[in-house]
């Protein structure tokens, strides 16, 4: 579609494509700006409850007002075309940042922190994101993290549209409580961000496995390895915050992003420098796991050397033997 007009704006060049939509950089000939076009894609358009998706996905992000959100300007249907005009951001995404290796641990907090903020607002609105991963969060060139795509937005106040049962969102990054297809609420964005941080801090999401179900079995049933190989003091104050934010559990979990934030800033105003964080999984120690507070501590198990109960045994079988015919 480069150098189609559509409406008053000009397309510029292809940013990206996802399930649902196609971004676009494009220039209003109005009020001459910058600004990215998501359209539907051809496949959606075929495709009613997708639809439905993207108008709720213009409707989601237009109620809300925050640095860390990514402003729709409008939303429009031009020439059988429907999409959304959204700010342009330049910068790169958090995917970017965790596979160049430049990450600092001040700045994977810094991000973390600005997008906690963000979606306060928008829980404070009514809104749930769902779709919460590296890839849908920029960091633009200013060093603000925004959050786009509220494709899977949840509106509280609104009758649901997702299926019963259905599991939507991005495998690696969801709440139990999504990947069952249950009821999700606030805590699942909580959940999903703890797994973005998780990543940004060691280069791997806490859950992986050769496959779909493998991810999906992992996040359901494992607990994630814990951190090592961070600034001390922080690594301990982080595992305990992880492991609270990624309790199994959702009334185990943070209950407002809010305190999620609060701890994370504790945590951040500890940890100055400029210490890169790895860009693979070398910060995740697979020999222990995060302890769950939601499950009850297992007391290690005592190692018995059988040897010696063999060896008993042989000193009573002896002892009986030689008493058998003393006495005879």
């Amino acid at each position: 579609m480069t150098g189609t007009i559509v409406g008053p704006f000009r397309i510029m060049e292809k940013l990206g494509e996802g399930g649902m939509g196609v971004v676009y950089k494009a220039e209003d000939t109005v009020l001459n700006r910058t600004v990215a076009l998501k359209f539907l894609s051809d496949a959606a358009r075929l495709n009613q409850e997708m639809e439905k998706r993207f108008t709720r996905e213009a409707q989601a992000a237009a109620r809300l007002d925050h640095p860390a959100i990514c402003a729709v300007h409008g939303y429009h249907q031009e020439a059988g075309h429907r999409f959304i005009v959204m700010a342009y951001v330049k910068g790169k995404s958090l995917h970017e940042w965790i596979t160049s290796g430049q990450l600092t641990l001040a700045l994977a907090l810094d991000y973390t922190i600005g997008i906690a903020e963000g979606l306060k607002a928008a829980h404070a609105k009514g809104v749930v994101h769902r779709d919460i991963k590296p890839a849908n969060i920029i960091v633009s060139d200013s060093g603000q993290p925004i959050l786009t795509d509220f494709g899977l937005a949840l509106l509280t106040d609104r009758s649901r549209i997702t299926r019963a049962n259905t599991i939507m969102g991005t495998v690696r990054y969801m709440s139990p409580e999504q990947a069952l297809g249950k009821d999700v609420d606030r805590r699942t964005d909580i959940w999903s961000l703890a797994v973005v941080l998780y990543e940004l801090l060691c280069g791997q999401a806490p859950f992986t496995g050769k496959n779909h179900s493998a991810v999906l079995s992992a996040l359901i049933h494992n607990a994630p390895p814990a951190l090592s190989e961070l600034p001390h003091p922080t690594a301990e104050e982080l595992n305990r915050i992880l492991a609270k934010a990624l309790s199994k559990n959702p009334g185990m979990r943070y209950q407002h992003m809010d305190d999620f934030a609060v701890d994370l800033a504790a945590v951040r105003r500890r940890c100055e420098g400029a210490q890169l964080l790895p860009a693979r999984g070398a910060c995740a120690n697979d020999a222990t796991t995060l302890t769950s507070i939601d499950q009850p501590t297992a007391f290690p198990r005592v190692a018995f050397d059988y040897r010696w109960l063999v060896f008993a045994t042989a000193l009573l079988l002896i002892a009986g033997l030689l008493w058998r015919f003393v006495v005879r």
